[in-house]
């Protein structure tokens, strides 16, 4: 909930955050994953980071459901985006 200074209030989407000037702004989360430390297109090393696609996918865990987006890796070199593989997952922990 975000209750504004007039009193009243907002229920929050869970792709909604409220900014330090108390703006209502939408943004997307991806799965938290370890980026590969080397590219799989071009071999760079380092490159990679990690993106939050368009497509949405949720993640169960003990404390509840996260409504989250599929992440892509994104290599800053040569700009090829790639989806992670199930090895990705079971290696960052899911």
């Amino acid at each position: 909930m975000y209750f504004k200074t007039d009193s009243s209030f907002k229920s929050l989407l869970p792709t909604e955050f409220i900014t330090s000037r108390g703006e209502v702004v939408e943004q997307r989360v991806h799965v938290p994953l370890f980026p590969p430390p080397i590219c799989t297109e071009c071999d760079s090393r380092e490159t990679s980071c990690l993106i939050a696609s368009s497509k949405s996918c949720y993640v169960v865990t003990r404390k509840g459901r996260l409504d989250l987006n599929l992440p892509v890796f994104h290599c800053q070199n040569c700009e090829k985006s790639t989806f992670p593989t199930v090895e990705d997952y079971i290696s960052s922990g899911f």
